[in-house]
This record gives C-alpha cells, sequence and structure tokens, in this order.
C-alpha cells in the first residue's frame, strides 16, 4: 500500500494507509475522520477505490 503514499509519509509513525490522498484536494481518510463527516470519508474512500481500480484495470489491459 505504500506505493500510493507520498514519499514524505511512507517512513512517518502510524497507519499509512490514512495518509494517502483520496481525491485532487488532497484529502485523506485522516484529514477526512477529522472533519468528523462519515459519509463524506466513505464516499471519498469509494470514489478512490473505483479510480484506482480502474485505473489498475486498464494498466492491466494495456500490459496483454
Amino acid at each position: 500500500m505504500s506505493e500510493f503514499a507520498p514519499a514524505e509519509v511512507r517512513n512517518s509513525s502510524g497507519d499509512i494507509c490514512h495518509k494517502i490522498p483520496l481525491n485532487e484536494k488532497g484529502d485523506t481518510v485522516e484529514s477526512l475522520k477529522a472533519e468528523g463527516d462519515p459519509y463524506k470519508l466513505q464516499a471519498t474512500v469509494l470514489g478512490w477505490l473505483k479510480k484506482t481500480v480502474a485505473k489498475l484495470e486498464q494498466d492491466l489491459a494495456a500490459s496483454r
């Protein structure tokens, strides 16, 4: 999972997964949890997952 995290946080303490930018605004699980809106957090993570899976599928198809 560290390949998704910015280089500057890869060796930081805590959960690296919570520091991965999820959108163009730079929202992370960590920052969204601090906002206290679980619905926004869920929607943002879901959007990131869909985008990431689509990119991985596209990369796989291109490599065949």
